[in-house]
């Protein structure tokens, strides 16, 4: 970052009249992640070192930062903070990405290109000066998808330990063996479905009365695509232990039929287990077949 276009100060609307706005995807190779660690060889606990990890040649980066600040000038917001997106072939990633996980994100499913919620780094705004950005190729619909699953990140309820053993597991196992068995109805069911919510049971103690709501994509969906959330939702209904669970159904609505209160009195299903208890596993892998 030599020369003097590159010292100066970033001017206000200056990167989004240069066409960056939130979801931009650009190629950084000289970029690293940073972050504190423990200094193994001190004694003392308070010393601390910085260690880094640099990206893969083949990875980009896309733009986490809101447009309002994106168009501040930089001495009021100096940095742009970016997560890293890769190009994944590991099937349980991938998966979880398409279901609703807060740490992955499926931005391109033709190319299979997936941000990382976990690897956010912050870059100079005159950084962007050397770079090109690429604009958002997806939908609307699926840019909406992508800015509430940054604020998720930080969000996301905890569901009851119970509830995670006896519901939440089941139905992850469940959506993973249909999608061994008969992956294009799922995919179908997904395309439709971009959320899917519960209402916490009012009762402590099995067996826990519960009820999906479905969020969709569209207000309208083909009868091709309503009868594939049938058949997901059929399969899924038979997966509980029924000492455990009264499993009341589903409701298909689009975010216009919602009402407010509806939405706050129910909790996102997401594919990670995330529990009062804290435990975290990486998504929901498939269970062995035994």
């Amino acid at each position: 970052m030599n020369g003097p276009a590159n010292d100066r100060e970033v001017a206000r609307g200056e990167l989004i009249q240069a066409g960056w706005r939130q979801g931009s995807l650009f190629s950084l190779p000289t970029a690293c992640l940073l972050w504190n660690s423990v200094d193994l060889e001190s004694s003392d606990p308070n010393i601390t070192t910085v260690d880094f990890s640099e990206l893969d040649a083949n990875d980009l980066l896309i733009v986490a930062t809101q447009d309002c600040d994106l168009d501040a000038r930089g001495s009021t917001e100096p940095f742009v903070e970016a997560l890293v997106c890769r190009v994944t072939d590991d099937q349980n990633i991938r998966r979880a990405a398409m279901r609703n996980s807060s740490r992955w994100f499926l931005i391109d499913e033709q190319r299979n290109l997936v941000a990382y919620a976990m690897d956010r780094l912050q870059i100079d705004k005159r950084v962007l000066r050397q770079c090109d950005p690429q604009p958002w190729s997806g939908s609307h619909e699926h840019f909406t998808r992508f800015r509430r699953w940054l604020a998720r990140r930080y969000d996301r309820p905890a569901i009851p330990d119970e509830i995670v053993k006896v519901f939440q597991g089941p139905l992850n196992s469940q959506l993973n063996r249909i999608e061994k068995k008969n992956k294009p109805i799922l995919d179908a069911f997904s395309s439709v479905v971009s959320e899917m919510r519960i209402h916490l049971p009012p009762g402590e103690e099995p067996p826990f009365q519960i009820e999906l709501l479905l969020v969709t994509e569209r207000l309208e969906i083909s009868a091709s695509e309503a009868q594939a959330v049938d058949e997901v939702m059929e399969q899924i209904g038979r997966c509980f232990d029924r000492t455990q669970v009264i499993f009341k159904g589903h409701r298909l609505l689009h975010p216009e039929e919602i009402s407010v209160a509806e939405y706050f009195a129910t909790r996102p299903l997401l594919h990670d287990y995330l529990t009062y208890l804290g435990e975290e596993l990486v998504g929901a892998p498939p269970l062995s077949e035994t």
